[in-house]
């Protein structure tokens, strides 16, 4: 990190880079309260987005809203209080691109994946997370993350989520409803249809007429050669649909695994690709195609190395997700490798399989020729081989000039809500992704997907006043974000030393 540089020198810098955009989407946390006038005052600001930082600064909030950054020398109006926050480093509200609110992140909510309904029914998990939401988006706020992108679930949920988040001081949500696929996943249909089956244009136009009265922000697409489509049939269905959402200004986001398939969702009109490329290295076509649609690349590493973990039996939390997360889901995966023989056959075919995926000539030979050819299908996906391919096209994309954004798939088995962020974090220092890239991709680069940089990824005069306040320098010490001193949720103190607040203290 370049040294601190002074006050003055550096807001006059942040206003030339602040920019206006003109699309507003609607935000499903209805509870808008902000908090009273208040000074923040000796605050070490880090815009990851920028190449500076200020020193010693006073942030003054009002109304919700970023008022003025000015040195610390100046004086504060008489009408602010005073939170001193001397010697912390505060950046802006983080953003998980990615969650989704309908699954729990335990190991029965994904029963097409883990069949283990005979150990617990998929109802119980869904009345389980229905009923422990509001603690779920608290975690959220304890954590710093401000805002998050609900990237697919039944869109009987949506309303449930504008009315719970009056209750409280939640993150803002911005969501898509039920996943235009195709492929129907039936076991997932209990409360609505998590993926909505269409076989031709016509049903994909219909089904994005039908989502546009919800007043949400995203369409989820899942682009995958289910049911026998090709590349092409896949464009031919999805090419209009995509045309009216975004003539509708919504963001089309897409679930895509392959590099061929990538490349022809971007020329379809995609706007993000929700997991990157799984299966292949990309290359300078690749990129290039992304610049040239100005497309967020967003990959979920840890999302697919837990699932590998599970089927691997290898799935360990840390000390800091057991902290912070909800033992009943903790739990679960104990109660399904101790139950393993009530599963469905498919996930003891992963068990027994997915762990010879890496195995040698020699090592496989010992299998039938059935086998060899299960586990070389089971290796397309499941092997070290795509979880470092992850890594390397994450690691080609960063420095581009491609948006990059960061999500976690919180709620898929073994991703916990609120605290998996931190784990997918560290999943790009491992892939050799710099910690300021890192917070630029939670913050700036998840604005920047949305269109919502007008508002949220970055400190600066005239934003939503969502910031976290830490302990240590982030771009140090990354670490630091586990302990979050404060976070400010639209002027409001949201969370102190370990208690939620209500922003009137």
């Amino acid at each position: 990190m370049k040294k601190l540089i002074s006050n003055k020198r550096a807001l006059i810098v942040l206003a030339a880079f602040f920019s206006v955009n003109v699309n507003a989407f609607e935000n499903l946390n209805t509870n808008l309260d902000h908090g009273q006038n208040r000074a923040f005052i000796g605050a070490n600001i880090l815009n990851p987005n920028l190449d500076i930082s200020i020193s010693n600064a006073t942030i003054l909030v009002s109304k919700g809203k970023i008022v003025k950054i000015q040195p610390h020398s100046e004086e504060i109006p008489e009408s602010y209080s005073v939170t001193n926050i001397e010697n912390k480093w505060v950046i802006p509200g983080l953003i998980d691109g990615h969650v989704h609110l309908s699954e729990s992140g335990g190991a029965f909510t994904r029963p097409d994946m883990i069949d283990a309904t005979k150990i617990q029914n998929y109802e119980e998990d869904q009345k389980w997370l229905l009923a422990n939401m509001s603690s779920m988006l608290q975690k959220y706020t304890a954590l710093g993350i401000t805002t998050i992108f609900d990237m697919g679930g039944p869109s009987e949920y949506i309303e449930h989520y504008r009315t719970l988040t009056k209750q409280g001081i939640y993150p803002d949500i911005y969501a898509a409803g039920a996943l235009l696929a195709p492929m129907e996943v039936p076991k997932l249909n209990v409360n609505g249809e998590i993926f909505t089956k269409v076989t031709n244009a016509q049903e994909a136009k219909k089904l994005v007429e039908s989502q546009l009265a919800l007043h949400t922000d995203i369409i989820k697409i899942v682009w995958a050669p289910h049911g026998g489509f090709t590349t092409e049939q896949l464009y031919s269905m999805y090419q209009p649909a995509i045309a009216l959402a975004k003539q509708h200004n919504k963001i089309v986001a897409v679930h895509v695994q392959d590099l061929e398939n990538a490349k022809r969702s971007i020329e379809a009109g995609a706007d993000i690709l929700v997991h990157g490329v799984l299966t292949n290295d990309i290359d300078d076509e690749f990129i290039s195609l992304m610049k040239k649609y100005n497309v967020t690349y967003m990959p979920t590493l840890s999302a697919f190395s837990h699932y590998i973990e599970i089927f691997n039996n290898e799935l360990q939390f840390t000390e800091y997700e057991k902290r912070h997360g909800h033992t009943e889901i903790i739990n679960s995966f104990q109660q399904l490798m101790s139950n393993v023989k009530d599963t469905g056959q498919m996930f003891q075919m992963f068990l027994k399989y997915i762990p010879e995926v890496d195995s040698t000539a020699d090592e496989l030979a010992k299998f039938s020729a059935r086998e060899q050819s299960i586990i070389k299908q089971l290796g397309t996906m499941f092997s070290s081989k795509s979880v470092n391919s992850q890594k390397n096209n994450l690691k080609k994309i960063i420095h581009s000039g491609v948006n990059v954004a960061l999500g976690t798939d919180a709620g898929n088995p073994g991703t916990l809500h609120a605290s998996s962020l931190v784990g997918e974090m560290i999943a790009w220092q491992q892939a050799g992704i710099s910690n300021k890239d890192i917070l630029k991709a939670a913050t700036f680069g998840n604005a920047q997907a949305l269109n919502l940089t007008d508002t949220i990824g970055t400190l600066i005069s005239g934003k939503d006043a969502n910031f976290v306040v830490l302990d240590a320098n982030p771009y140090k010490n990354l670490t630091t974000l586990s302990t979050p001193v404060m976070t400010i949720k639209r002027g409001k103190i949201a969370y102190i030393n370990g208690s939620e607040h209500d922003g009137t203290h």
